[in-house]
Order: structure tokens, then C-alpha cells, then sequence
């Protein structure tokens, strides 16, 4: 599937994949690992066994890059082929990724209250186009 992203979009997802470069281990496994280390037990992601979690884990940085190389290029608009992505496992944590880059909203911090409203809704749309994506998953989980 392709996906275009536009400017505002593409400010917001590129702050939140800047940020998550410093430290997608780190946020990952507070939200995922419940001692937050090796020996701990790693928690589902959602739709997803608990057994395939590692795995999107180890496959983080991998996915980062990619996305770092389609949204980092610097054109005002860009469209991402979730083809690029060629496991589930790897489809998986691309999709937190860009959900995660999203949720930072780190892109947006400068906000006035008069323009809330407009912010609030530009950004339950761009959550509502990101969790939406088609994936391509081969399998049901």
C-alpha cells in the first residue's frame, strides 16, 4: 500500500522519528518488557503473541532507518510503499514507529491556544491515516 503524507503530516512524523532515533529501545521496552531488561517478560503488542514481541524488538533499528530514509529526504511531500517492509515482524515495527512518532507530538509544541481546536483535529486525523495503513500483514494474530 502507499500512503502520502504532506507537509504539516510530514513535521510531525519527522520530529516524533528524530526523537524516536535517540531512543526507540529505550521507549520500547518501558512500554513492552515489565522489568525493562532481558530477563524480563515482554508484553503483546497489540493484535500481536506475546512470543513475536523480541522480535519486533530486535527489528526496531532496521525498521527506523527505512522510515528514516523515505520520511528524512527532505521533498514537502512523501509517499510511503509499505512494500519496503518485507516481513510481518518488520511491517510490525515500522507501524509502531510511525504510530509512536505520531503520538510524541513533538513536531507541534508551539500551539496557541486559539488554534488548538485546528492542532486537535489535525492530529486525530493524521493518528486516524497512520492506524489505518494497510500493512500488507500475511498473517492474523
Amino acid at each position: 500500500m502507499k500512503v502520502r503524507f504532506g507537509k504539516r503530516q510530514l513535521k510531525t512524523i519527522r520530529a516524533g522519528l528524530k526523537h524516536l532515533n535517540n531512543y526507540t529501545l529505550d521507549i520500547f521496552e518501558a512500554e513492552f518488557n515489565e522489568n525493562e531488561d532481558e530477563s524480563g517478560e515482554w508484553l503483546p503488542i497489540e493484535g500481536w503473541p506475546a512470543s513475536l514481541t523480541p522480535k519486533v524488538y530486535e527489528n526496531l533499528h532496521e525498521a527506523l532507518g527505512l522510515l528514516g530514509d523515505v520520511f528524512d529526504n527532505g521533498k514537502p511531500n512523501v509517499t510511503l510503499d509499505t512494500s519496503i517492509f518485507k516481513t510481518d515482524v518488520m511491517r510490525c515495527a515500522a507501524h509502531w514507529l510511525l504510530v509512536d512518532s505520531v503520538d510524541l507530538n513533538v513536531g507541534e509544541v508551539n500551539v496557541s491556544w486559539e488554534d488548538y481546536r485546528d492542532h486537535m483535529n489535525f492530529r486525530n486525523k493524521l493518528e486516524y491515516k497512520v492506524e489505518n495503513i494497510d500493512w500488507g500483514f500475511e498473517n492474523e494474530y
